[in-house]
């Protein structure tokens, strides 16, 4: 129930706002990254509040940042404050005068507050929703936007068109809240819809933000800022180079051929950890019956699943469609190269082929990627565009591709544009250079500034976590799943169970739908929360054995495997999750629900560690009591043949 909501408003540009994160989320920022709020409005500017795990000597600490999500500068006098609950006076706090320059700036501290302090229950930073019995935790700002004549910016228009150009955008992730006749977005899984913004060019109207540079811990420092203005690290001269990306996990410059691994394989994310792929059917063959809505590109109609289109396509829909209804058609001025490669993607991670595509396609893609935040395919369209640009078609394309808030774009364009210089400027379309390109082209030419480093963030927004959510919020939910003799009701999408299930893809299927067995037996007689769990690791592909998993979460696997025809990742995971402490608990859930497999797994991995479980579980012997006589038998014919081996 992550939420931003505004708690005091002093006047029209000056108001106090507060960010409730779980700490769930919070615990997971050393696999995810950096997390975004949702935006909010002060001063007639967004803003949204950014955190981030950060390492120093060997301590981790909560990086606290608020960042401008509206282009021009603004200066903006405020406080950041972690909020604890049990003594006020305790909060952290940390007061600033700083001055916005662009969309994406942003002020803070790398090290606002150490985890350990943060999380530890006699802290106070830690608190419970007494509606939901959710643990989370106050971030607030208390801000004064200045609106001095000196402020140059755009204003803010609002559409629902969704047409090319999009451009990048780095969402928050957060919950809904209202005040004074404005909306926070809604969250939507990692990260939320950015608005619409404006000085973008025909197009898409996605407004530009941009992820946290990694630059050093422990002191006040601008985040975006810096990406262009400033020498040094941040950015490369002029003359031969290799590539212009920015390694997300250590913001060195390396080739741009090893930015980023087409094939997919061996991705990870940040943090370290390998990403499970969670591709679904595409394309849909008999599960094409399933869709239930589509595209209208070009002319054609392309069909699509709410669900999925919802969790993953949110930034490109227009607002007054969501959610997204049964039989609805959505426009999108895309060419339809461009749209098919997009979608097999959004079903299924796949990245384009080289050289299949032309040039202008390939920025279409990454425009399309990068407005919904899927850096790793901006990545590669950069990737596989960039040996395509020449001094033939580079002017075309900047005239009709050109946005000023896009830095990696901005980049590329002066790259090409500065290689083939002598050629280009006999060219009589070179006038037409849109004037702030022109003017930074012609400062690098004069050595008054250099060409700018831009980063491409760490992927987010993957298949998987985005099915999780809809796992999570049953948003778009096609289907009552009844399980246990409880008559438990789960809430699940008939597309993505098809996917992961032979049995439902079998029952799914129109020319001929198979049988679907009861769940509501005694057998099935698992609790709601494993369900759901189940439910949670069918869609991500992956299960997180490292929160919140439980013996009873290896056993629904373990019966269900067999019983859904599941490809086996689902199982391998939870084979690894065995040890000394589940394993007896594991041999009653396979006596009690029936699962031979599990059952002979866990009897053989409670006979080899029987021992060292007796010694170090004080529990054993009363778990041994709740098996079955038989069982107990069997267990002690099993130990004595393993002591006599």
């Amino acid at each position: 129930m992550e939420a931003v909501e505004a708690v005091e408003l002093f006047s029209e540009s000056s108001a106090r706002y507060r960010y409730r994160v779980p700490v769930s989320v919070i615990r997971e920022l050393q696999y995810e990254g950096s997390r975004y709020s949702a935006e909010f409005d002060v001063g007639g500017w967004l803003w949204r509040f950014h955190i981030q795990e950060r390492a120093a000597e060997g301590q981790r600490f909560l990086a606290l940042h608020l960042q401008s999500c509206a282009p021009g500068a603004v200066a903006v006098h405020f406080k950041l404050t972690a909020v604890c609950m049990r003594d006020p006076l305790q909060s952290r706090s940390k007061t600033f005068n700083c001055t916005f320059k662009k969309a994406g700036s942003a002020w803070g501290l790398h090290q606002f507050i150490a985890m350990e302090q943060l999380l530890h229950p006699e802290s106070g930073y830690v608190y419970t929703v007494q509606e939901t019995g959710t643990r989370c935790v106050d971030f607030e700002v208390t801000l004064q936007v200045e609106n001095g004549g000196g402020n140059e910016r755009v204003p803010l228009v609002r559409s629902a068109t969704r047409s090319i150009t999009p451009t990048r955008s780095v969402g928050g992730a957060g919950g809904s809240a209202f005040m004074g006749g404005g909306r926070v977005s809604p969250s939507r899984g990692p990260s939320v819809r950015p608005n619409n913004g404006s000085g973008i060019p025909p197009g898409l109207n996605s407004r530009m933000s941009y992820s946290p540079s990694r630059v050093g811990t422990g002191a006040l420092v601008p985040m975006g800022d810096g990406l262009v203005d400033r020498p040094g690290a941040m950015s490369v001269p002029v003359g031969p180079r290799r590539g212009f990306y920015s390694d997300p996990g250590g913001g060195q410059v390396v080739p741009s051929d090893s930015a980023l691994n087409a094939s997919g394989v061996g991705s990870r994310l940040p943090g370290g950890a390998a990403v499970v792929r969670a591709p679904l059917t595409y394309p849909f063959e008999h599960l094409e019956s399933l869709c239930d809505m589509s595209f209208d590109v070009q002319g054609v109609r392309v069909k699509a699943h709410r669900c999925v289109i919802g969790a993953r396509m949110q930034p490109l829909l227009p607002e007054q469609m969501l959610p997204l209804q049964v039989g609805c058609i959505v426009s999108i001025a895309v060419p339809l190269d461009v749209f098919t490669t997009f979608l097999r993607y959004v079903y299924t991670e796949e990245y384009p082929e080289s050289g299949v595509l032309p040039p202008e396609s390939l920025l279409d893609l990454y425009l399309l990627a990068a407005a919904c935040e899927f850096y790793d395919l901006s990545a590669v369209c950069i990737r596989c565009v960039r040996p395509l640009l020449t001094s033939e078609n580079i002017l075309p394309i900047v005239l009709t591709r050109y946005n000023a808030a896009d830095e990696v774009l901005t980049s590329l364009y002066l790259h090409v544009l500065l290689d083939s210089y002598d050629a280009l400027i006999q060219d009589r379309q070179f006038e037409e250079i849109p004037g702030h390109l022109f003017r930074r082209l012609s400062l690098i030419l004069y050595r008054k500034e250099t060409v700018p480093n831009a980063p491409i963030p760490p992927m987010r927004n993957t298949l998987g976590r985005q099915l999780a959510w809809l796992a999570e919020s049953g948003e778009y939910s096609d289907y009552d799943w009844v399980v246990g003799p409880q008559q438990y009701t789960v809430h699940a999408h008939r597309y993505i169970l098809a996917c992961r299930s032979v049995l439902f893809s079998q029952a799914m299927n129109p020319r001929g739908p198979g049988p679907v067995p009861s769940f509501a037996t005694n057998e099935f007689d698992f609790s709601l929360r494993s369900w759901q769990k189940l439910l949670l690791g069918m869609y991500r592909r992956h299960l997180d054995t490292a929160r919140d998993f439980s013996a009873e979460d290896i056993a629904v696997i373990f019966k269900m495997q067999h019983v859904l025809i599941m490809d086996g990742q689902l199982k391998r995971e939870a084979d690894e999750a065995f040890n000394n402490t589940n394993a007896l608990r594991l041999l009653i859930y396979a006596v009690k629900h029936q699962i031979p497999e599990l059952h002979e797994r866990a009897i053989t991995y409670v006979a080899n560690n029987f021992h060292t479980m007796i010694r170090n579980d004080p529990q054993a012997w009363e778990l041994i009591s709740e098996l079955p006589q038989t069982a107990v038998v069997s267990l002690f014919r099993t130990v004595t043949d393993h002591q006599q081996v």
